[in-house]
């Protein structure tokens, strides 16, 4: 693993915080109360960090919000920074406490108000490289999350979006509980139907429909037999084949932040260039709903209403042109333009 520093792409990502006495005499505190180390870290060219700990984290409690106490220091193995830890509902009845970490890392528990008991089962909610520090909102009646997305932009003067926003339940299965990440219904508002058609594999196989205005667009498919489908969005492919979706026609990252490699569970490498990415739906079982939403830069797909999300950086940034929905199997496909 290798840190790195970065600098901004542009002027326009540099912030200058004035910084006041009192924080400056605490980060004086941290750095002198911090573990020792034989040989400060140096990360290109600069050293005096104020954590240095990538896998620690604490919970702290106070009744005035000016003192705290700590009561518990605890590692989460392969979780780091933008952690965010509250309760979610498990469809059906109940709750359980989820530790979330930047890249989409999570372990879920018991909290009691002071300490935090997990079953120490390190789960993904991504496996991809794109979404990143999702954060949930304050003061909702759901579990609300939305992540950053860390993307390229080749050829514009940004860096970097936010995703959909998206609901967070826990589904419990014979094999443990599962995280859906459903997109919110807030969406279904800002839909336009434009298509809708039932393909059977007696008659017709192929809807295509083309999209003549830039525009954000959902394609909704609706499988009721487990054969194969195709998607063809502007020449962005989405392939199903006997338990496993292809998606072709991806700007596929490699590293993740300061330049750590991410750890698949499915334990398949991705490639510097590699265009296309295989998912199994070893976990989620056949899936009988595919959602593919892409603004022509974006493409989040989600599986079985969230059990499965995925977000890419399209290769092609084209926002209009052909759709085609090709299925072995009956199915039926809703195409919607959002406005």
């Amino acid at each position: 693993m290798e840190y790195v520093i970065e600098n901004t792409k542009t002027t326009s990502g540099t912030r200058e915080i004035p910084m006041s006495d009192e924080v400056y005499a605490c980060f004086q505190r941290i750095i002198e109360n911090r573990k020792k180390v034989k040989t400060e870290p140096m990360i290109d060219g600069k050293c005096g960090f104020l954590y240095l700990d990538k896998n620690d984290y604490a919970i702290f409690n106070s009744s005035d919000l000016k003192n705290w106490v700590m009561t518990q220091k605890l590692t989460i193995p392969g979780a780091w920074e933008c952690p965010d830890f509250r309760e979610i509902p498990v469809e059906g009845g109940g709750k359980k406490w989820i530790f979330w970490s930047a890249d989409g890392y999570y372990f879920l528990g018991d909290f009691d108000g002071s300490h935090f008991v997990t079953d120490g089962v390190r789960q993904e909610a991504y496996h991809c490289m794109l979404p990143y520090a999702g954060q949930t909102f304050a003061g909702t009646d759901r579990v609300i999350m939305i992540p950053w997305m860390r993307t390229n932009n080749q050829g514009k003067n940004f860096r970097g979006m936010m995703g959909i926003p998206r609901e967070l339940t826990l589904v419990k299965t014979e094999k443990g509980y599962l995280l859906r990440q459903k997109l919110v219904q807030e969406l279904e508002e800002q839909k336009v139907k434009k298509l809708e058609a039932v393909l059977d594999s007696k008659s017709d196989k192929c809807v295509v429909y083309t999209q003549k205005e830039p525009a954000a667009v959902e394609i909704v498919v609706k499988l009721e037999e487990d054969k194969d489908m195709v998607v063809d969005l502007y020449g962005t492919k989405c392939l199903y084949h006997e338990g496993v979706l292809k998606i072709e026609g991806i700007a596929q990252r490699t590293e993740g932040v300061a330049g750590a490699a991410r750890e698949f569970t499915d334990k398949e490498e991705i490639k510097e260039g590699q265009t296309y990415r295989e998912l199994k739906m070893n976990t989620i079982g056949k899936p009988e709903k595919l959602s593919l939403l892409s603004d022509g830069e974006i493409l989040e797909v989600t599986v079985n209403d969230g059990l499965l999300s995925e977000a890419y950086e399209t290769v092609l940034d084209v926002k209009k042109g052909k759709i085609t929905v090709q299925t072995e199997g009956k199915a039926k496909v809703e195409i919607y333009q959002i406005r």
